[in-house]
């Protein structure tokens, strides 16, 4: 298409891809617009990047080599929306694609009766990704063209361009519409994002037919909408995790998916695919489950689970600066809520099954299985993805991206933040030297910086002064899994066992981890290791403190109370757990402890009197 001044009697693949590429374009230029009327799932402001991620999917498959036939080439697009699709919306849309593939007949062109076919088979398909399909949304806009090009090749109409002016025009009111079909799109104003979305694609492809100019498909950054409110509420969450994986296997049943998805307590449940690859999106409170009925069916891949109230919180808070961080940081799950922390899972593999940190398995399961398993597990950083996803949609809701990564020397995870930040101005990548305790005093820090309103230039400047003065302590019960994991010679942990000694190690100014000392093994471990703290420590400063336990609360809490009774001078000292990312290495009953000199001026306001002593958030 792009013919602007002839019928167009047919759509062969070329013409698809410069079409597609000109709708995807509108759609990327609109996304900030999309996500603020987003209120129907969930009013959780991410329609338009979870569209524009599908539909961007779609790039590597926009050049056909010549003599591919439509039918192929909309197999490899459907092939790509799977693959890509994000969120409802973006499920949706990748079994339309699908549905448009299995609709195609005639391997080389659509003419409009097989256009025409081919849109009815994709309309259909979209109402039938969904659990429990809802009048007023994308599927409504989706059937509604398919309706319009029908109608009017009934009458014998043949003219693609024209097909698709008016289709277009039935479209938008359809979408019109959907408010008058769903009263929580009527009491907030708007029409359904999903369909706004689609409607844009058509006038994207529209405006090219029109005028033959092509644009470049690229990601468009934020841009301020002052007169527009960003519709996000999610304080009381139906469901909390919006939860998404891939399987593959060998005739996969989608019915038998669904009707096992549909017992548990769930919503939103959207499946597209096909008797190969299956892509799941549901909301629920244990995303576990979910992957424990895909791992059932088939192999489980592209496992996420977002936490929506968490980044409903972070997109309603007044500042302008959010603060993201790994779960390398073992912060307490009260705190990262309260100051709007958001955090992406590291990996960690067993036994050749992929878990999300906290999300597939929690800390207790992980330390239960990691005594009972003779398998070392293995942990990996989060994809650049995850970070790309989480970057998309804080910037789409306006926000400046401060992310405080786990050492840079211990772990690729920092690069993979900084690769999928890329020439993004407004994200900013901090290695905060440190992990689990020690990390999660840096990112405490800068969020209560950036709710007091610090620019991130000064706050950046306080935060390289934090970092050479917060130094992570770890004490193991034994070697053994450091030697099994590789982290420490296969010789020191019999060594440490003759010697009966448990080594104490700490994040040096390079980031590394490294032994500093020793205590004996025969004397109880949590006096000895309070001891060997305080003959270190200044009693003099003030102190942040952050202690972590690998499934040992009750020894956490005796160590806090020890070296609270040791040191005058504490402006706060959180309890919390230790993650895989140390867990993997150190084995049950890990201790960390997290040493931060403190100025109670750091964060432009803070606890002069010492006495502010957090409780246990585990």
């Amino acid at each position: 298409m792009g013919e602007t001044n002839q019928a167009i009697a047919y759509i062969d693949a070329p013409r698809l891809q410069r079409a597609l590429q000109a709708g995807i374009s509108r759609v990327s230029s609109r996304r900030e617009y999309i996500n603020k009327i987003n209120v129907f799932p969930v009013a959780d402001g991410d329609t338009g990047t979870n569209m524009m991620f599908t539909l961007r999917s779609l790039s590597a498959s926009l050049n056909p080599s010549m003599g591919v036939g439509i039918c192929d080439y909309l197999k490899r697009l459907a092939g790509a929306a799977l693959d890509g699709a994000r969120g409802n919306s973006g499920a949706i849309m990748a079994q339309y694609f699908q549905g448009f593939f299995e609709g195609c007949k005639g391997p080389g062109k659509l003419f409009a009766e097989q256009f025409s076919d081919a849109l009815s088979s994709a309309a259909d398909a979209a109402w039938q990704a969904m659990a429990n399909p809802v009048a007023g949304t994308l599927p409504s806009v989706l059937e509604a063209f398919a309706d319009s090009v029908k109608a009017q090749v009934e009458t014998g109409r043949r003219d693609i361009r024209e097909l698709l002016r008016d289709g277009l025009a039935s479209s938008r009111t359809a979408l019109a519409k959907t408010p008058e079909q769903l009263t929580v799109l009527r009491d907030a104003g708007v029409v359904d994002a999903g369909g706004q979305g689609f409607v844009d694609l058509l006038e994207g492809i529209v405006d090219y037919m029109e005028t033959g100019e092509l644009q470049e498909i690229k990601s468009h950054r934020a841009v301020d909408l002052p007169d527009f409110e960003v519709l996000i509420n999610h304080d009381d969450p139906e469901h909390r995790y919006c939860t998404e994986c891939m399987i593959q296997g060998d005739n996969l049943d989608r019915q038998q998916l669904l009707a096992m998805l549909q017992q548990l307590d769930s919503s939103s449940v959207v499946i597209a695919g096909d008797s190969h690859r299956l892509r799941v999106h549901i909301h629920v409170d244990q995303p576990e489950q979910v992957f424990l009925i895909g791992e059932e069916l088939g192999e489980l891949s592209q496992q996420k689970a977002d936490d929506m109230y968490s980044q409903s919180q972070a997109a309603k808070r007044a500042r302008r600066l959010v603060i993201v961080t790994d779960t390398g940081a073992d912060l307490p799950d009260q705190v990262a809520d309260e100051l709007g922390i958001q955090r992406v899972s590291l990996r960690f593999n067993f036994g050749g099954h992929d878990y999300l940190d906290r999300i597939s398995m929690n800390i207790a399961q992980f330390y239960q299985r990691l005594s009972a398993s003779a398998v070392t597990p293995q942990t990996s950083q989060p994809p650049i993805g995850d970070y790309r996803r989480s970057y998309e949609l804080l910037r789409g809701q306006g926000s400046q991206v401060l992310n405080i990564s786990v050492s840079a020397s211990l772990s690729g995870t920092y690069q993979a933040a900084v690769t999928a930040a890329g020439d993004d101005d407004q994200i900013h990548v901090f290695d905060s030297g440190n992990g689990s305790a020690g990390q999660g005093l840096m990112v405490i820090a800068a969020a209560e910086m950036a709710d007091n309103g610090i620019q991130i230039q000064p706050l950046l400047s306080r935060l390289s002064e934090l970092k050479n003065n917060t130094i992570t302590y770890v004490t193991t019960r034994n070697l053994d899994y450091a030697a099994r994991g590789g982290r420490a010679p296969s010789w020191l942990a019999p060594v440490a066992r003759h010697l009966h000694i448990r080594p104490i190690l700490c994040t040096t100014k390079a980031g590394l981890l490294k032994p500093k000392g020793a205590m004996l093994a025969r004397a109880k471990p949590v006096p000895g290791f309070a001891r060997w703290l305080l003959r270190r420590l200044d009693k003099s400063k003030t102190y942040r403190l952050m202690i972590t336990h690998g499934d040992d609360h009750p020894a956490a809490v005796e160590l806090r109370d020890r070296i609270l009774a040791g040191l005058p001078h504490v402006d706060q000292c959180w309890i919390s757990e230790t993650g895989p990312a140390v867990g993997v290495h150190a084995g049950p009953g890990v201790l960390v402890v997290g040493v931060q000199e403190w100025d109670t001026s750091m964060a432009g306001e803070g606890n002069s009197t010492g006495q502010n002593i957090a409780e246990d958030n585990d």
